[in-house]
């Protein structure tokens, strides 16, 4: 899912709560560009900068697993901080508050906010 909201300035937060979560699925949140297929693996889509809620890691636009923060469960909030300062943007994300450090920055460009369910292997 993409959001219809354009950042490419200022600072912007937002939270998404898990409801419900199994260990069959895994759950991508951040930000990605417009031209992302809605339809595909966000690892390969080469515009996707997120967090991934079961393994607690990042991935950015490479698809490649960094280790990062925690891993979340079923009544987390997720939290996505983006925010430009000189035209480049830096990307952070939290779980239920705490801040998991700086995950990206040097982004320049639009961004929507993202979230996307993956079943399967990866």
């Amino acid at each position: 899912m993409l959001g219809n909201l354009v950042i490419e300035s200022g600072r912007h937060y937002w939270e998404i709560r898990i409801d419900q979560f199994t260990d069959e699925e895994d759950l991508f949140v951040g930000i990605a560009k417009k031209d992302i297929s809605l339809y595909g693996n966000p690892l390969e889509s080469k515009v996707f900068w997120g967090y991934m809620c079961l393994c607690g890691k990042k991935f950015g636009s490479d698809g490649v697993l960094v280790d990062y923060g925690y891993s979340a469960k079923k009544n987390d909030t997720i939290g996505v901080l983006l925010e430009y300062k000189a035209g480049f943007g830096t990307l952070s994300f939290y779980k239920n508050g705490t801040k998991f450090g700086t995950a990206f920055s040097n982004l320049t460009g639009a961004f929507y906010p993202a979230v996307c369910m993956h079943y399967g292997d990866i």
